[in-house]
Formats: structure tokens, sequence, C-alpha cells
């Protein structure tokens, strides 16, 4: 127990510091070298937990993406998806929660090394696609799979319905983040969520 626990604090504190160092440098330019210094611990230890740079960088957006998960409201085990208003309730909630997290200025940062990167490094774009982009994908079919039948229809495309939820909420962060000087975020106003809310449920039910 104590030994796992003695892991789980390293692989943190090795997940800070390249953090720090993929911010600083990017992805390229981040050694390893220095990388293990940042995260005061040796090029061995490093290489134990993390043979690659390309796992490291996965470890790092995928516990972001967690951070960010535990964060939106929960919709396990929920029996009121049968009801309009319900469901606005419950969207209107993972939305104000996605754009929450996906805006912090140190999630934007590491989303602008990565898009950066891509053109040389195209492992990095699979790297987030799959760490960030489809387990919002994947929140957002499980709320909707379990309205379909009742507030939304049966043969309503889950998939294609949760891209244009998720696509809205992607433009505010590129037009409003990363496309914007740091300290000028333009987050949306609740008024404009409410009406984004509204249109999607006209267009699903």
């Amino acid at each position: 127990m104590r030994k796992d626990l003695r892991k789980q604090a390293k692989r943190q504190q090795i997940r800070e510091g390249a953090k720090r160092m993929f911010l600083e440098k990017g992805f390229s330019e981040a050694t390893t070298d220095a990388i293990a210094a940042e995260a005061g611990v040796s090029k061995q230890t490093l290489y134990a937990y993390y043979p690659t740079k390309e796992e490291l960088m996965a470890d790092v957006l995928g516990q972001l993406m967690m951070d960010a998960l535990h964060q939106w409201p929960s919709v396990e085990n929920e029996s009121f998806l049968t009801n309009r208003e319900q469901l606005r309730k419950v969207l209107t909630e993972q939305a104000e929660r996605m754009i929450a997290n996906i805006m912090q200025p140190e999630y934007l940062s590491l989303v602008r090394v990565i898009v950066s990167e891509a053109p040389r490094l195209p492992q990095l774009g699979n790297l987030f696609r799959e760490t960030v982009g489809e387990r919002a994908l994947e929140r957002m079919m499980s709320i909707l799979d379990r309205a379909r039948g009742e507030t939304v229809a049966d043969d309503l495309d889950v998939e294609a319905a949760s891209r244009m939820f998720v696509g809205f909420l992607l433009t505010h962060a590129i037009l409003g983040g990363l496309l914007i000087p740091e300290g000028k975020m333009e987050r949306p106003e609740s008024t404009k969520i409410d009406a984004m809310v509204d249109l999607y449920l006209k267009a699903i039910t």
C-alpha cells in the first residue's frame, strides 16, 4: 500500500516537472535531461516511469483531462433525464463546467504547445484527440443515451449530436482563448450558454 502511494507521488512529481518544461520549451525542446532535473529525479527514474516523452506527454494530458472530468457534474445513476427541463439543466451545467476547464490558462498553454508541434510530430495530435476530445464526446454521448427514447428521439444520432454540443464549446476555446493573448480571454457569458442550450434542445428534441 505504502509502496503504491510512493509510486503515485513520484509519478505526479514527474508529471508536474514535465508539464512545466513542456509549457516553457515546447515538446521538442524539452529534453529528458531538463525534465528529469525539473522534476528532481534521475534520468533512470524518469525512464522507469516513462520510457518515452510521448508516453509522458500522454499522461500529462490524460491527468489534466481526468482533473477536469472530476469537476464536471456527475450524471451517473441519474434517472431524471426523462424531463426536458432536467435535460436542459444537465446540459447547461456540463457546458459551464467544460468551458471553465478548457479555458484555463495552463490548459490553453499546453494546447498551444501541441498545435505548434503537431505538424512535425503528428502523434501529439493523436494523443490530444484520444485523451481530450474523445473523452469529452464520450461524456456527452453518455448523457444523450440516458435521454434517448424519452426526452430525445430513439433514432437520434448520438455521436453527431454530441459533436454539435462539444463543437460549440471548442469554438469559444479557440476564438476566445487560443487566439487571444494571455490575460485577455473572452469566456462566453451565461446568457450565451443558455441560448446555445435552448437552440441545441430544439434541434435534438
